[in-house]
């Protein structure tokens, strides 16, 4: 069965049958691809959590829920992820399954490669976001179809084919050569030069016959396409129903201009409420005390949120994402209709339009929400001061012994602000998964992946003490480069814990 399509083309539409005439090229047979010849229905819903691989570290499942969908593909993101490691799955992809399939297998969920803070945070963020779903429903997965006994493709054939450097995208493309006996191909991208072209297996789920997008109402991206602006890409539905929402709320309260001048919000204030371990996903701890100030306010409740969004970009992980999670919340917009909403400029010049705030409770809403989209507990800021004195400057008084229930855990754990190589005192073989972790972070800013990948492995002091080069190629996937640097590392810590 063919899957060319046999109509004539919209004016929009790629026409694969003049192009193959003009390219004087012939379509793949479907008979060569992993591919189901009709394509199964999307019965899923955005928003809904499944199980799914990860894939930057395929040994581990994962909880993920739906961010978009197109044809019969899903655009997934990882639980305790942000949007910058999305990744598309087919619906029949053996990727992918049904919530509690590693249960029933006697297997555990585990937290994605990049989850940035500890076991600990791992099993409440799963109790509170993950627990009650909603989930998609067994039904709506397929049989993944079966491998093509052998690679039938020719060198100059034409398909389909995802693009690797922005996988929303399925480009016109070619085999442009075939490895023997490793079942790979080479695909180019029809229209773009050959530093683009790329290897894949015969078997992969990226490749389809001609005419598949057309089938299943996917837009096939022209040769020699011009990229979308990345912002322009859809973004997670239930942020935007957020969005229109606040917007309709701002519709409905307008009766005057907006005039930053003459217009008055409710006086709030703010508390940052150091106590606790609830400083979400985002958030780097080790930030707080040198960017988080202790009170916001007393002021006007936007000129408050400003403060609250510019502390906590400071206190961020990643900062670009971090605006990016706050441009998708509060978007600006040039609408006179929401003109009497007010608009906070940041200090990196990023306008967020925030929805209009008449009452205080109204702030609260907005302020309990931002918690949410960051991935942080609901107290991290609150309406009454913690039980702590404020000094000079709004910067906190904290004694020795509060400091040390502050940054301790259950574990006795070194106070987290000190650099593991800088501290003599500290027992190496006694180092928790924690304190390996943030070891590894210290050794270069780039190695924060690094980091949440040997927090995964339970990797501790005394696991620490016998990683080789060979094992961290071999066993973790880690390339020679950082391998080299962290076993160096890991040898000057041994030096001197054996030099006491």
């Amino acid at each position: 069965m063919s899957l060319t399509p046999e109509d004539s083309p919209k004016p929009d539409e790629f026409d694969w049958d003049s192009y193959l005439i003009e390219t004087e090229s012939e379509a793949a047979p479907a008979c060569n691809f992993k591919q189901s010849l009709i394509p199964p229905a999307n019965e899923f819903h955005v928003g809904e959590k499944l199980e799914t691989i990860d894939p930057r570290n395929r040994d581990s499942w994962c909880v993920g829920t739906i961010i978009d969908k197109d044809g019969p593909r899903l655009r997934l993101r990882l639980d305790g992820t942000d949007n910058r490691n999305d990744f598309w799955r087919l619906v029949d992809s053996g990727d992918i399954r049904c919530c509690g399939t590693t249960e029933k297998l006697g297997e555990q969920i585990v937290p994605p490669l990049g989850f940035q803070q500890t076991s600990t945070r791992w099993a409440k963020y799963f109790e509170k976001h993950v627990k009650n779903g909603p989930f998609a429903h067994e039904s709506c997965f397929k049989l993944e179809p079966a491998k093509p006994e052998k690679n039938l493709f020719k060198i100059g054939q034409k398909l389909e084919a995802v693009d690797p450097k922005h996988p929303y995208l399925i480009c016109p493309a070619t085999v442009t050569s075939i490895t023997p006996g490793d079942h790979k191909l080479v695909i180019s991208l029809d229209g773009w030069s050959a530093a683009n072209n790329f290897k894949i297996d015969y078997s992969s789920r990226d490749i389809f016959p001609v005419g598949w997008c057309k089938s299943v109402g996917i837009t096939l991206t022209k040769v020699g396409h011009t990229l979308p602006p990345r912002s322009l890409h859809k973004h997670n539905e239930h942020v935007q129903q957020k969005v229109d929402k606040s917007n309709t709320s701002s519709s409905r309260r307008v009766s005057v201009d907006y005039d930053e001048n003459t217009q008055s919000y409710p006086i709030v204030t703010v508390y940052w409420n150091y106590i606790g371990d609830n400083g979400g996903l985002l958030l780097n701890p080790h930030k707080f005390s040198s960017f988080m100030p202790a009170i916001f306010g007393p002021n006007q409740c936007h000129l408050v949120l400003k403060k609250i969004f510019d502390a906590c970009i400071k206190c961020s992980f990643q900062p670009k994402s971090f605006t990016h999670r706050l441009m998708d919340l509060f978007p600006s917009t040039s609408d006179k209709k929401l003109n009497s909403s007010p608009e906070v400029i940041l200090e990196n010049n990023t306008r967020l339009q925030l929805p209009s705030m008449e009452t205080k409770d109204d702030f609260w809403d907005i302020l309990h929400d931002f918690q949410n989209a960051i991935l942080a507990e609901e107290d991290l800021f609150v309406s009454i001061p913690p039980d702590f004195a404020i000094g000079q400057n709004n910067k906190r008084k904290i004694d020795e012994s509060q400091e040390d229930s502050i940054f301790s855990t259950d574990r006795q754990r070194r106070p987290r602000h000190v650099d593991v190589e800088d501290e003599p005192a500290y027992d190496l073989i006694q180092k928790t998964p924690n304190d390996v972790a943030e070891f590894i972070r210290n050794i270069d800013p780039k190695f924060d992946t690094l980091a949440s990948r040997f927090l995964q492995e339970e990797i501790d002091g005394k696991a620490l003490v016998l990683l080789t080069t060979d094992t961290l190629i071999k066993h973790m996937g880690l390339k020679l480069g950082p391998s080299l640097q962290i076993i160096h590392h890991i040898e000057k810590l041994k030096s001197k814990f054996n030099s006491r």
